[in-house]
């Protein structure tokens, strides 16, 4: 347990491993309880089977024979058509007519996850130190019910997950926006829009590098592809607004009300303003994270995965609260994935407050470029 913790600690937090909680326990609390939660919730979520790669699988149908894969922007009702409506640009069906398949999809994504290894080759020196730590967060990683949630329906969410978490373990290296630049073009999503308005005040460069990799992925697809597939997503995109309405699996906070959201959504993207002008580089960034679930108004369990990354910052900042959000947001995201971002941003918005960018090393090492 000691070397354990040792590892750890050193891995995840730069601390001395006198500090409490320790590493190890930490770990060890966050799998009992990701444990209790998998027992209880797994055989409903197994019920949903995978079903949104069955949109891949006919949008790359429909790509391959010059056809309209967003035909159901012309009808009333979303789904009128299909009951799995393609709703990403056309990179991602364009790639699983390639020979994608739910298999490969799915061992893709599972892999994806070693991202969060990442946190700890950064100050862990020793390879085996290095495979330790990478094996117990992607392990803990897997057994969250949202991250299980993905996998079964077979979404994207989890290469989020794994973008999410490049940028927050190097967040001092230019570099690390180019999975979520990659991503964006790929299978764009909404929940973005509140790292973006805190890259815009925190790190404009940054930002700029992350839009540079989204428009140039669309120009090379968009090459391979034809632009007339851009077209056709571009005249869809007004009618995915009629998805920010209650419907079965909606936890977002459309589901409850519709101008809950729409109000919900500015106030995110002013509070991500104010973290990355007024808050810690770590902390910040952690709550802009934890925003993404309130500025994406239609969204279901799976999307919470992408705490997890939020969660490992807070918890290098403060380990008593990096514990309890360890503990607790597994419950809280099944219960509401928003509830559950916005814990994560008052407890980052709490921490980064005393740890203001001035005296924050990590803050002054991003200011070097890579």
């Amino acid at each position: 347990m000691t070397s354990l913790s040792t590892t750890v600690s050193v891995a995840l937090g730069r601390r001395s491993d006198r500090t409490f909680p320790a590493a190890a326990a930490t770990l060890i609390g966050i799998a009992v309880v990701l444990a209790a939660l998998d027992l209880t919730v797994l055989p409903y979520l197994f019920r949903e089977g995978a079903t949104d790669w069955r949109a891949y699988e006919e949008a790359a149908a429909q790509l391959g024979a010059h056809q309209n894969p967003y035909a159901w922007a012309n009808t009333v009702d979303i789904r009128a058509l299909t009951p799995y409506p393609y709703l990403y640009p056309p990179p991602l069906a364009w790639l699983w007519g390639l020979g994608l398949n739910a298999s490969l999809w799915l061992a893709i994504k599972v892999a994806s996850l070693a991202t969060l290894g990442l946190f700890a080759i950064r100050a862990t020196p020793r390879p085996s130190d290095r495979v330790l730590i990478t094996g117990a967060l992607v392990g803990l990683a897997v057994a969250a019910p949202p991250v299980i949630h993905d996998l079964i329906l077979g979404n994207v969410m989890v290469l989020y997950v794994a973008a999410f978490a490049v940028l927050a373990a190097v967040p001092d290296r230019r570099w690390a926006v180019v999975p979520l630049g990659i991503l964006m073009a790929i299978a764009f999503k909404p929940l973005v829009a509140a790292l973006v308005v805190w890259m815009l005040v925190r790190d404009r460069a940054r930002l700029v590098d992350l839009l540079a990799v989204a428009v140039v992925v669309t120009i090379g697809f968009a090459i391979v592809i034809g632009p007339w597939a851009y077209v056709d997503y571009l005249v869809a995109l007004p009618k995915l607004g009629g998805l920010a309405q209650p419907f079965s699996g909606n936890l977002g906070l459309s589901g409850v009300s519709q101008p809950l959201a729409f109000a919900a959504i500015p106030l995110a993207l002013g509070w991500a303003a104010v973290a990355g002008r007024r808050l810690a580089l770590e902390p910040g960034l952690a709550v802009a994270i934890g925003l993404t679930l309130i500025a994406q108004p239609t969204l279901g369990l799976n999307y919470a995965g992408v705490l997890i990354p939020a969660i490992i910052l807070i918890w290098r900042a403060s380990r008593p609260a990096g514990l309890l959000l360890g503990v607790l947001l597994p419950l809280v995201s099944i219960i509401s994935p928003p509830v559950a971002g916005l814990a994560v941003a008052v407890t980052g918005s709490v921490i980064g407050w005393r740890r203001r960018p001035a005296s924050d090393p990590v803050a002054a090492v991003a200011s070097v470029p890579a």
